[in-house]
């Protein structure tokens, strides 16, 4: 076990244990006869407990109350109280209060695992006392200021009660990594993040206690993988041709962005060397018989998944073209690197195996603008109706805000009743959301959430009107800041036009597009709702970027007196994707 396992306390005796419980702040007070019988019974409990684990092996109490199994399980406390007392409910209280003490001393650090199995409210209350009382109250203060509702933020507290006593640290002394470990660990015994974590992370920032520019969400999204772990989720066995593929993917991954290297080892690793082993197990050199290479270009026309009827490869060429590629590089490379030399050998793809590459491509771009053609005369019918469910979503949650709870309104004919949140058969939606209106659909009972509505039908008639006038890329669209709109004065007529700058994307190459008034006014109007919804000031954003799986820069918060023509001001930043506000 490691020195950083073991509470400060590990090696007291007995009696030293029981020396500490009058430390507690929670421990009952000598004022009164019941406080008195109270406090004997609390360090009686913890005696037991105490005594018990000193019929184990091992070197301090963090290690006894592991081996004696008292972190996985709670069998052991009847095993303890047999014996005292004779009123059962009376003697099994003793010595849960006793371990109460002994937790909130410090004396053990348990489990989360134990943590949750065992579940006591009175325990928690104490432990906010212990661990911090001014900053659970400043944490409290900061989640009324957030308009986190009591419910919420009394998970988010148990959260970091939870973390305070496996740590063996007050809440002051809590980091982020201390918060990731819980979070990780939820994640692998539970298979979901722990509630009230990410309240909780929020909580911390606001208090001071994290200094982080990020939420728990963006902090935990997950980064590029090395080379080795590219290849090793296709499960292929370690040798030395593993080697190879970890080899020739880190000699073209700087050429390469992450996506493109993330699907160069889909294609040598996973469609091609995984279905190799799979058919021939123990293989062990890139030169493959003629009639191994000629079973596997049938396979990789087909995909196969388990449970799943075969469907065909859409860019089996691809893989192909991919596979000739990696042995045509090798063989090039080992004329100048002799290392490369042993595994210059003929490639299983001939030239015309791939001469359907050009073919597919052309035919997947006809495929894409066909489509195009189908649905661009419908596009002012999706801007019609995208404008319309807008309004309509609008006028709704106007119309809820101003009823009371329980009262119906009527809108367009249809009759609403408002409810309260609990109300609600979704209870889960109002995690880490303050402000929330919801009603009823009387003639249907389908309850709907009328905040994430509108917020959501904004969004979708924000993002369409700008990809429709500037006809940008969707990666460049969510790159889109306050920054990209500037000023240019025509040198004839000192006439003042304004540009969006979009930054390089696929093509590479950096743009100046003309705002038309159209445009001017959609960007204008995602401004001013950011800036109405969060106090007059637009927030910094940090966009996270999915196929590169890094985040980018942050940027900084202005005051809502900035603005676009003046030049003096730092116009704040915006992002038309709201899922990126850290």
């Amino acid at each position: 076990m490691l020195a950083a396992d073991r509470g400060p306390f590990d090696a007291l005796s007995v009696e030293g244990v029981l020396e500490l419980l009058p430390s507690l702040s929670t421990f009952p007070p000598t004022t009164s006869k019941r406080s008195r019988s109270k406090r004997a019974e609390r360090s009686r409990g913890t005696a037991r407990i105490l005594v018990w684990l000193l019929s184990f092996p091992g070197d301090g109490w963090q290690e006894r109350w592991i081996v004696s199994g008292a972190d996985s399980s709670l069998d052991w406390i009847d095993v303890v109280t047999a014996g005292y007392g004779c009123v059962e409910a009376s003697r099994r209280s003793v010595t849960t209060d006793g371990l109460g003490c002994l937790l909130l001393a410090r004396a053990v650090r348990p489990s989360y695992e134990f943590l949750q199995c065992y579940r006591t409210s009175g325990l928690y209350r104490h432990a906010k006392q212990e661990f911090g009382a001014d900053l659970f109250s400043r944490l409290r203060q900061a989640g009324m200021a957030r308009g986190t509702i009591p419910s919420h933020l009394s998970t988010a507290e148990n959260s970091l009660v939870k973390v305070a006593f496996r740590t063996g640290r007050d809440l002051a002394d809590l980091t982020s990594d201390d918060l990731i470990a819980y979070h990780d660990w939820n994640k692998e015994a539970l298979g979901k993040a722990p509630m009230g974590l990410h309240a909780a992370w929020d909580l911390l920032r606001d208090i001071g206690v994290l200094d982080e520019k990020l939420s728990l969400r963006r902090t935990l999204a997950r980064g590029q993988l090395p080379t080795t772990q590219l290849v090793d989720r296709y499960g292929i066995q370690r040798g030395p041709v593993r080697d190879v593929f970890v080899r020739y993917l880190d000699e073209r991954r700087p050429s390469l962005d992450y996506s493109s290297v993330s699907g160069l080892a889909s294609q040598l690793v996973g469609a091609f060397w995984a279905d190799i082993e799979k058919h021939h197990p123990g293989i062990s050199s890139l030169h493959l018989a003629p009639e191994i290479a000629e079973a596997w270009k049938q396979r990789v026309k087909v995909i196969n998944r388990p449970g799943k009827a075969p469907v065909p490869r859409e860019q089996w060429a691809s893989v192909l073209t991919t596979v000739r590629a990696f042995y045509l590089d090798i063989a090039e490379w080992a004329l100048e690197d002799p290392s490369w030399a042993a595994w210059a050998v003929p490639s299983p793809v001939r030239r015309s195996d791939t001469g359907g590459f050009t073919k597919v491509k052309k035919k997947a771009r006809a495929k894409m603008h066909q489509r195009v053609r189908e649905r661009l005369p419908r596009l002012p019918e999706l801007v019609d109706t995208t404008e319309q469910h807008h309004a309509h979503q609008k006028r709704l949650l106007a119309a809820a805000e101003t009823t009371p709870i329980g009262a119906t309104f009527d809108l367009d004919g249809r009759d609403y009743r408002r409810i309260d949140r609990k109300d609600d058969q979704l209870r889960k939606r109002f995690h880490y959301r303050p402000t929330i209106v919801l009603a009823q659909d009387i003639a249907t009972e389908e309850q709907l959430d009328l905040t994430r509505s509108e917020d959501e039908a904004f969004w979708a008639w924000a993002v369409i009107e700008t990809l429709r006038h500037t006809g940008v890329r969707l990666e460049e669209l969510l790159e889109l800041t306050h920054l990209a709109l500037v000023s240019y004065e025509l040198p004839d007529t000192s006439e003042i036009v304004p540009l969006l700058q979009i930054v390089p994307s696929k093509s590479n190459e950096e743009r100046l597009l003309l705002v038309s008034p159209e445009l001017a006014s959609v960007l204008a109007t995602v401004i001013s709702r950011l800036r109405g919804d969060n106090n007059g000031v637009v927030p910094f954003v940090a966009r996270y970027d999915p196929h590169e799986l890094v985040t980018g820069p942050h940027f900084h918060t202005c005051s809502s007196a900035a603005s676009a023509g003046d030049a003096t001001s730092s116009p704040p930043t915006w992002s038309i994707s709201c899922s990126t506000t850290p």
